[in-house]
């Protein structure tokens, strides 16, 4: 019994010695001149165009040149960081500082959970260990996925910090639209908070759901005005995909990779519904 704690701060250094490993590169990487991937490239072109002055979502999006599938905040915020300088050095900071600031939120949101302060470092590291194992080319790139995350993580440890706040509530919602005018697909953590609070308060659901409103209604009239009136048919411009890939990246990547965690989740989910169903 005497040597546990010990074991947990040797676990905690070995996860923190394998992000270091496993960051090295990135980090090195941050000041090179070729591309990660081909989004670095396009996000790069799209931050070109804020910076002089360009709107977005101006023009219909034509099949040559094709839309702005993604929402203005981070192009906008790279933009200003990087005052005309190199966006994409400027970009891949920002991810990298997101991905920090994602796995902090994580571990506030263990920790509000009542769960000791080990255990949260624990899930915050492993939350960075993941993207860096899984996920390698999302370090330190050009890209919003990781700042979308930071910010809908923000939201969710803000609706659990104070559920019953109506400021905090207004906060959540905050951090939730500025998520998903980051990135769209971010959706999970306001869905699961939206059926908590139906099912805690609908009084509260109305302040968070008005805010929500307020906050989404406000960005998209500052969107139009400042990059264009065919902002929704951007976002909602058709795409290639493909059923089979889809289906083989499920059951090959996620069900097959995450098996065991999948299967300790359900059980979890079901014994402890009532107790934590914003979780659940």
């Amino acid at each position: 019994m005497s040597t546990a704690p010990w074991l947990k701060f040797v676990v905690i250094a070995l996860l923190l010695v394998t992000i270091g490993a496993l960051l090295r590169f990135p980090l090195r990487r941050i000041n090179g001149d070729s591309e990660i991937n081909y989004n670095e490239g396009w996000n790069a072109y799209k931050q070109a165009l804020v910076g002089k002055g360009v709107p977005l979502y101006a023009e219909r999006p034509e099949v040559f040149t094709g839309p702005t599938t993604y929402p203005p905040a981070s192009f906008h915020l790279i933009d200003l960081i990087a005052r005309h300088h190199d966006v994409v050095r400027t970009g891949r900071w920002v991810s990298l500082v997101s991905l920090l600031l994602a796995g902090i939120f994580v571990g506030l949101v263990v920790r509000e959970l009542t769960a000791g302060p080990i255990i949260a470092t624990f899930s915050a590291l492993l939350y960075i260990l993941g993207i860096a194992v899984f996920l390698p080319d999302r370090l330190a790139m050009n890209d919003p996925q990781l700042l979308g995350e930071a910010l809908t993580t923000a939201g969710f440890y803000c609706y659990l910090k104070g559920p019953d706040k109506a400021r905090l509530l207004c906060v959540s919602a905050l951090a939730f639209c500025l998520a998903g005018f980051t990135k769209q697909n971010l959706i999970a953590f306001p869905a699961a908070v939206a059926l908590d609070l139906l099912v805690r308060s609908r009084k509260k659901f109305a302040i968070w759901l008005g805010a929500m409103i307020l906050f989404a209604g406000s960005f998209t009239v500052l969107t139009l005005a400042v990059d264009g009136r065919y902002f929704l048919v951007h976002l909602l411009f058709h795409r290639a995909y493909s059923l089979d890939a889809g289906l083989g990246s499920i059951t090959h990547y996620y069900l097959l990779t995450f098996q065991g965690v999948l299967l300790v989740a359900i059980v979890w989910t079901l014994c402890r519904f009532r107790s934590y169903p914003v979780l659940a």
